[in-house]
């Protein structure tokens, strides 16, 4: 059976129930609560043996941390209230202390490495309307956010539907159904009234190959409707119909997550970071502005080498790895033992602009992680105040601030914004 370890679970109980309510119906309404994400103490490396690779390993986790830190700053002066996942919480819904407890770890979810670290809640969960949806396939996680939950009403776990999925999402892209699937039991770790009791059964646990379910950024919020990735082969579109009738949908061409591409900043005003999507029936007669990398940022991120990065992204040329930091340039050792160990908690950030990543807390003020001249100038000739909080290692967890975060609870109530 699988279960939160249960130091972890102490740490839960203790923050007494933080969530008494929840409601999102889009992105900009005034933002009230939301949940941020983390990453272990830097004592987890401590054990690594060379010393300059040790300090390099601890500073990229005190500096993720201390942008964390002042993130949740910037949110509570904003007046939202923040609920802080607990240091050493893994995605997988586990808890570790150093980095030997999670080389242990050997689940589907792991498959070699260090598990990632629970710091993009967004990639797992999304609010819709008065309903927060867990849309990943690893019950511990979603034990993690539910007991935080005062009212366990509001948690909707359907999404999972207890699959456990035999082929490679990787290799397979085929749409979700009964046919492609085994329903597996897998334990007790909701408290809700429609919850069924489920385990998981070792034969199954240990020939499965990887699980999937799909990825929550494939939707976007826009009052009554929901903007669906059309190009999305796991059935997110039926599954929305079948348990959410109430919200119309919109499908477009994104490929990959919708908060890596677009972000609507207000009514009638989007960003986007790809140039050759037509908006014009997704959101029609909205202004659009398309955001481009700003060679002149103010951004320390953008040296010499970042820039090198991410010219060989844009020319789409094959480069030795997709993740970035400062520390990858200057020493090989820090290259390949974050290739070897932490490979799961680096992504794919050679197609990201992070710009649109972003966090609205209301109509008239959004939080960017750096600064962009034609962005910012499109922000204040909309009455938009953009306000800078750094994320330093978004090119290393490939995540922006949208990402990190999970607005729980925001003013409003569904209505439509198209005609």
């Amino acid at each position: 059976m699988i279960s939160v370890n249960m130091k972890l679970q102490q740490i839960l109980e203790g923050m007494n129930k933080p969530i008494k309510k929840i409601n999102a119906y889009n992105g900009w309404d005034p933002l009230k609560q939301i949940l941020v994400g983390n990453v272990m103490n830097t004592s987890f490396f401590d054990d690594v043996k060379d010393p300059k690779l040790r300090h390099l390993l601890q500073k990229l986790l005190y500096e993720t941390q201390e942008d964390l830190n002042n993130l949740q700053r910037e949110l509570e002066k904003a007046g939202v209230d923040v609920i802080r996942i607990p240091a050493g919480t893994l995605q997988s819904g586990e808890y570790v202390e150093n980095m030997e407890q999670a080389i242990e770890l050997d689940t589907p979810w792991h498959n070699g490495g260090v598990p990632r670290p629970f710091i993009t809640p967004r990639d797992q969960f999304i609010t819709l309307g008065k309903e927060l949806v867990y849309t990943g396939a690893n019950p511990g996680l979603a034990r993690v956010v539910n007991t935080l939950i005062e009212d366990n009403q509001y948690f909707n776990h359907k999404a999972m539907d207890m699959f456990i999925f035999e082929k490679n999402m990787a290799l397979g892209y085929q749409i979700l159904n009964d046919k492609n699937y085994k329903q597996v039991p897998l334990g007790p770790f909701l408290n809700t009234a429609h919850n069924t009791n489920l385990y998981l059964a070792n034969d199954v646990f240990h020939n499965c190959i990887s699980t999937y379910c799909w990825d929550a950024p494939f939707v976007t919020r826009v009052g009554d409707t929901v903007v669906v990735d059309s190009e999305d082969k796991t059935g997110v579109a039926e599954w929305l119909l079948k348990n959410f009738p109430e919200f119309k949908q919109a499908h477009h061409a994104i490929g990959g997550h919708n908060d890596g591409t677009f972000c609507p900043l207000k009514p009638g005003h989007i960003i986007t970071a790809a140039w050759h999507i037509d908006y014009s029936e997704t959101f029609p007669g909205w202004d659009v502005h398309v955001v481009r990398d700003d060679p002149n940022s103010k951004d320390k991120m953008y040296d010499r080498d970042m820039k090198k990065f991410q010219i060989l992204r844009d020319q789409k040329k094959k480069i030795d790895r997709t993740w970035w930091t400062p520390e990858a340039k200057s020493n090989e050792q820090f290259t390949k033992f974050v290739d070897r160990w932490l490979h799961q908690w680096t992504g794919w950030s050679v197609e990201s602009i992070f710009e649109v990543n972003s966090i609205v807390i209301n109509p008239e003020l959004v939080f960017f992680s750096n600064y962009n001249k034609g962005v910012f100038d499109y922000c204040e000739s909309i009455g938009v105040t953009p306000h800078i909080v750094p994320f330093r290692h978004r090119h290393f967890w490939d995540g922006g601030l949208h990402c990190l975060t999970l607005d729980i609870l925001r003013e409003g109530e569904m209505q439509s914004y198209f005609n």
